[in-house]
């Protein structure tokens, strides 16, 4: 392959336009100015495999060891595995370049290093929300001792059973009724229960 099709393939993330384009692997480094996605490819398992276990390395870990289930779901919750990035909770009121006012947040991404960094991204109001709905629930956890905590699940068990108790009653009424029915060999009619 060539030189320079190699790198605006590689690095650039335009691979995956051309056609019967073969890898054995991609990962998610980004995005460019436009907003699309970029991609580095790997041609062969030792390629990869060395890619992982350097990157295993580099955060200290185990190169060998997998990770575990809660690891795993929390990496996919943080969506920062691959390059992909999150929102670090962190968020202002701004003057966007049309002249508007905007929600800026600021956001955490891997780069093609590696290397964790930040960068503002313009939000939504509703995502704002989110955050700050997020940042209030975080600083009440924060406030709370162990014994409000515990009351406050109490209490919510109190709810729940309370809430769910009357539909387990209604239901073993029909089942008592259908097993009467049944019995007397009459066709069960639940009208107005």
């Amino acid at each position: 392959m060539d030189y320079w099709k190699f790198m605006q393939h590689g690095l650039f993330g335009k691979g995956s336009a051309r056609k019967n384009h073969k890898y054995y692997q991609r990962v998610e480094v980004g995005t460019d100015r436009n907003g699309n996605t970029e991609y580095y490819y790997f041609y062969s398992k030792d390629a990869y495999d060395n890619y992982r276990r350097s990157r295993a390395i580099g955060r200290g870990e185990d190169p060998e060891k997998k990770p575990t289930r809660a690891q795993q779901k929390e990496w996919d919750n943080q969506k920062t595995l691959n390059g992909k990035a999150r929102l670090t909770g962190a968020y202002r009121r701004e003057r966007h370049p049309n002249g508007r006012g905007a929600w800026v947040a600021t956001e955490e991404y891997e780069d093609k290093d590696g290397k964790l960094k930040l960068r503002k991204k313009y939000i939504s109001g509703d995502e704002e929300t989110r955050l700050r709905n997020n940042m209030y629930r975080k600083k009440q956890a924060e406030a709370e001792t162990s014994k409000e905590k515990k009351a406050r699940m109490k209490a919510a068990k109190k709810r729940y059973n309370k809430k769910t108790s009357a539909a387990r009653r209604k239901r073993a009424v029909q089942k008592g009724a259908q097993r009467v029915a049944k019995m007397l060999g009459r066709k069960l009619t639940l009208q107005g229960k």
